[in-house]
């Protein structure tokens, strides 16, 4: 048996299976960007007589996939910048929705992060113990640029059960990583957008935008640092749902909202991004999300010249984030109830002598303890 196997190539061809795959369970994202599409196509016409989709994919084959010398890290699909230009043709359906610059911004966050998923569609899904173990204002809630440098994918949409904002629920948050100033190949990228998922982008019934709730924080630094002191800038929702003729009430982000709101979700951010952390498919065993594995879905050949083609997966591609961890901590626990004696540490965050995050894991057990416990219990799944 072969066990050299190029996990690289692997997750190429999974990409590319996936990009034929049926369309699964319909995300909210998924729903977001249909949305979309029925905004831009109640729009006056524009000066271009393409979708805002086949806009995307020229410029950015033009720009980075066929270009010899690609404008832009490897780690961004496409810098806040080009988005501007990608999506000024469309901004008639933005102004005329009497949108002012606080939501324009605002939803030109939300399109770009949407956007960007599209190409990747990468949902993280939690497991339930360590989601609940990190999911608070603990050491985690920081930016932590060692982790942010393992950031998977160019956009990620995390799963945030239970979790309300302004009375609302979010379903989940969009992280896109970007250029706030200027951007160059050789260059890495120097912000974070985090776009709440909550109410509809458009609702055509009633003809409104309702842009999300967003904040860009700075991730060009060299050490650690607080979500006061790396933020940049942001909206952080209204007060009145934004009828016609209506003003809507703005929130402003303050320390102490900053820090509720998006300290749990760095949290979870981080965890992600830990390289201690099983981050893998739930359909193929072995294969861990990467931004390299999509670009490459999206080369074929065509005798001895490529064929570039930007094509967007049909079903999201679901990744397990620490599962083994969870699983671990439910045998121990079963181990427990059987009259065993076990010591395992709880999942945390904790900040190291040398002020770097670090995380504690419970203890994996060893083939020995396994097999005790297999003699008398029945092993949860």
């Amino acid at each position: 048996m072969n066990t050299n196997v190029d996990y690289e190539k692997l997750g190429s061809l999974v990409a590319n299976l996936e990009l034929a795959g049926k369309a699964g369970k319909v995300f909210n994202p998924v729903l977001q960007m249909r949305s979309i599409d029925v905004l831009f196509k109640s729009m006056p016409p524009t000066d271009t007589d393409q979708t805002i989709w086949q806009r995307t994919q020229s410029i950015y084959i033009k720009r980075k996939l066929a270009c010899a010398k690609p404008e832009w890290h490897d780690s961004v699909f496409i810098p806040t910048e080009v988005w501007m230009s990608i999506l000024e043709p469309f901004s008639p359906a933005l102004t005329n929705h009497r949108l002012d610059r606080t939501m324009f911004n605002a939803m030109f966050a939300q399109l770009s992060c949407l956007a960007t998923w599209r190409y990747s569609q990468g949902v993280y899904r939690i497991d339930p113990y360590s989601y609940k173990r990190v999911f608070n204002l603990n050491a985690g809630s920081i930016l932590s640029i060692k982790h942010i440098n393992h950031f998977p994918e160019w956009c990620i949409y995390i799963e945030t059960p239970n979790y309300k904002y302004l009375g609302r629920e979010v379903k989940g948050v969009l992280v896109q990583r970007n250029y706030m100033n200027e951007f160059d190949r050789n260059k890495q990228p120097d912000s974070l957008i985090i776009s709440l998922d909550m109410d509809k982008i458009y609702d055509q019934e009633n003809d409104t935008m309702n842009p999300a709730p967003y904040a860009v924080f700075n991730t060009n630094t060299l050490e650690d640092k607080s979500l006061r002191d790396c933020f940049m800038f942001g909206y952080a929702g209204t007060i009145n749902a934004r009828r016609k003729n209506i003003p809507s009430e703005y929130l402003f982000w303050t320390e102490e909202t900053l820090t509720q709101v998006f300290g749990p979700i760095f949290s979870l951010i981080n965890l992600i991004c830990e390289p201690t952390i099983l981050v893998e498919s739930e359909n193929y065993i072995g294969v861990k999300p990467s931004y390299k594995n999509i670009e490459a879905s999206f080369i074929s050949m065509k005798g001895n010249k490529p064929n570039y083609k930007l094509q967007a997966p049909s079903n999201p591609r679901m990744w397990s984030v620490a599962s083994n961890v969870g699983k671990n901590k439910r045998l121990y626990d079963l181990r427990k109830t059987h009259g065993m004696e076990f010591t395992s540490p709880e999942l945390e965050w904790f900040i190291n002598i040398n002020g770097e995050l670090e995380i504690k894991q419970p203890e994996f057990m060893s083939f020995e303890e396994m097999i005790e416990l297999t003699r008398s219990v029945k092993i949860p799944t």
